[in-house]
C-alpha cells in the first residue's frame, strides 16, 4: 500500500496542539494564509521540509500526514465526498 500527502491532517494537528494559523505561520516562517492553504487542500506544491517543519511546531510525527497514518474524521468524511462526485 502506498502512502499519500493529506494536507487535510494539517489542521487537525494544528488544532491538536493548541496552535492558531497565525501562531503556526509565525513559527513557520509564512503567513496565515498561506496556512490556510495548505490546511485545505489548496496549497499546489508543498515542500517536505515545510511538512517536516509543521509536525515539528505540532509535536507529531510526519507519517501522521500521510494516508497510511491515523485517519481523522474530517479526512474520512472528505474522502467520502469525493467518491460520490
Amino acid at each position: 500500500m502506498q502512502n499519500f500527502f493529506d494536507p487535510l491532517k494539517l489542521r487537525d494537528a494544528r488544532i491538536k496542539a493548541g496552535l492558531t494559523q497565525g501562531q503556526l505561520a509565525q513559527n513557520l516562517g509564512m503567513d496565515r494564509q498561506s496556512v490556510y492553504l495548505w490546511e485545505g487542500g489548496k496549497q499546489k506544491k508543498y515542500d517536505i521540509n515545510t511538512v517536516f517543519r509543521w509536525a515539528n511546531a505540532c509535536n507529531i510525527s510526519i507519517e501522521n500526514f500521510f494516508s497510511g497514518g491515523k485517519t481523522s474524521e474530517r479526512t474520512k468524511n472528505h474522502q467520502d465526498r469525493s467518491r460520490t462526485i
